[in-house]
């Protein structure tokens, strides 16, 4: 009998690929886990390995045309099994995945009731740990019903409105159709994920920033004398391991929030935001606590060879706990990053500038200084913690033989 190939989830969060290519022919003898075709997941360009060992008789995905994991992509004629017959035998195409939003339907839930008022009293009940939450969250709590029309407003109900208000799909924004569009870029893959990335992270996190100014001197001075033991190492790779043993000391911040709790992490897996032709992908550095700055330098590199070629692991892309993003190289000299859910926090990093700084004697001279922001979700921790663990950051860029301790 034909054999039927699906579409395989290669990863946790796989839902679904767009068909770059094929790596087979009709008629070719395919074994298990040959490289079968090339699709695009929400990540990378992977190559999707073949699940069945027999002939090839018929390609039904189609280049260009984004399948759901578990839908149909080829069928096989078993050995000695007649391909025509087994070709014949393949079922329709699926319809392609449409990139379009699809219209709202109608809830069967009905959405949250204005805040109730007690007629005869003419005033709102609430307790105060819940007027308390609700203004930690920037809500007016006039504006959260109760669970029970009538009775106080509680701090669940402030959680419920919350998630309603979290869940509930932005309003669609006016275009003005007299203008003309001369292309136009469908918004999925790479770009696609970052716009809801981006829009769910302004949606869910109370993010709060922090500025501090380093000086690059001592770091300048260690990077050279690594250069002249021939080990070359980058910025970046630098900035991870500083960050890496930062997160260490400060556990809360590789944290994430998960059904109302605080989860802290195992690992410290520090991603850094890399641009590509298909987008921003952020590589991520495993267990970068437990690496030096060489092999930390080798690891990234590597990762992003791979991110620009297209030909990023799922694994590559995926289980970061912080992120790094630096357009320091763009001649930026600060910005404000925008935290990349579900983790707590992200660091950006500006350009190296030198900048008269006076010093403990008083005397001005030229250094290189470099503006670091670090956003935080404010749900997770406060801003004593997150300015003690900037200003450690700040220690081990100044005296970067602190890693070693």
């Amino acid at each position: 009998m034909p054999i039927i190939m699906e579409l395989p989830k290669l990863g946790v969060n796989m839902e679904k690929a767009k068909m770059v290519s094929w790596l087979a022919e009709e008629g070719d003898q395919i074994t298990e886990g040959q490289a079968l075709l090339e699709a695009e997941t929400d990540k990378a360009v992977v190559e999707i390995p073949s699940t069945v060992t027999g002939i090839l008789a018929k390609k039904i995905a189609r280049v260009g045309q984004t399948i759901n994991c578990g839908e149909p992509v080829a069928v096989f004629a078993a050995e000695g099994e007649d391909v025509a017959a087994a070709a014949k035998a393949a079922p329709a195409p699926t319809q392609p995945v449409s990139s379009e939003p699809t219209p709202p339907r109608a809830q069967s839930k009905k959405a949250p009731a204005p805040a109730p008022e007690k007629a005869s009293q003419g005033r709102i009940r609430v307790s105060p740990r819940a007027k308390k939450m609700a203004k930690e969250l920037d809500i007016d709590w006039r504006q959260v019903p109760p669970a029970t029309p009538g009775t106080r407003i509680t701090e669940a109900d402030v959680e419920a409105f919350v998630k309603h208000r979290v869940a509930a799909p932005a309003p669609p924004t006016p275009v003005d159709q007299s203008l003309a569009v001369v292309d136009v870029i469908p918004l999925e893959g790479v770009r696609g994920v970052t716009a809801q990335r981006l829009a769910a992270s302004a949606r869910s996190t109370v993010r709060t920033i922090l500025f501090m100014t380093v000086d690059m001197t001592k770091m300048l001075a260690w990077r050279q004398e690594l250069k002249e033991d021939d080990l070359r190492v980058g910025f970046n790779a630098l900035y991870v391991a500083i960050v890496a043993k930062a997160l260490s000391e400060f556990p809360e911040l590789n944290s994430r929030i998960n059904n109302n709790r605080i989860e802290l992490l195992g690992q410290i897996n520090i991603g850094v935001a890399v641009d590509t032709a298909r987008g921003l992908l952020v590589p991520v550095i495993r267990e970068a606590d437990r690496k030096g700055v060489v092999a930390i330098e080798q690891d990234f590199q590597d990762k992003v060879d791979r991110a620009k070629a297209g030909k990023s692991d799922m694994d590559d892309l995926s289980g970061g706990t912080f992120t790094i993003t630096n357009l320091g190289m763009f001649g930026v000299d600060a910005f404000v990053p925008v935290i990349n859910p579900p983790e707590c926090a992200i660091l950006a990093m500006g350009a190296m500038k030198k900048t008269p700084v006076a010093g403990d004697d008083d005397q001005i001279s030229a250094r290189p200084l470099v503006q670091l922001c670090l956003a935080w979700d404010h749900r997770i921790t406060d801003g004593a913690p997150a300015a003690r663990f900037l200003k450690r950051i700040k220690e081990l860029i100044e005296r970067p033989m602190g890693l070693m301790s």
